[in-house]
């Protein structure tokens, strides 16, 4: 018993611990949105202002939506997803300009 408990916290702390906070700056805010990885964010905010740049503190792998729910990937001229490093990332997509947008985490 006291094994399998204490594989279930490593488990756990194994969770918290690979769960990366990504920033998402939109074009025009000084203040960066802060998400985990895996969340679905949608390439353009309330106000109508795109995504301009993701931050990172490891490499993650991004990719683009059709629908701001993340259900239907995009593809644009082969352009479904970009690696996304340390620190500032610039965002380029090709048009039409994507509704949703994810990351996760490269392991």
């Amino acid at each position: 018993m006291k094994l399998f408990t204490l594989i279930l916290c490593m488990a756990a702390w194994m969770i918290v611990v690979n769960a990366e906070i990504l920033k998402f700056l939109y074009k025009g805010l000084p203040q960066p949105t802060i998400q985990k990885t895996s969340q679905c964010m949608p390439f353009f905010d309330e106000s109508g202002r795109s995504l301009q740049s993701v931050i990172a503190p490891s490499k993650v792998y991004c990719f683009f939506y059709k629908d701001r729910e993340c259900h239907d990937i995009a593809t644009w001229k082969e352009q479904t997803h970009f690696w996304a490093k340390f620190g500032n990332n610039p965002i380029q997509y090709n048009l039409p300009a994507p509704q949703g947008f994810v990351c996760r985490g490269y392991y």
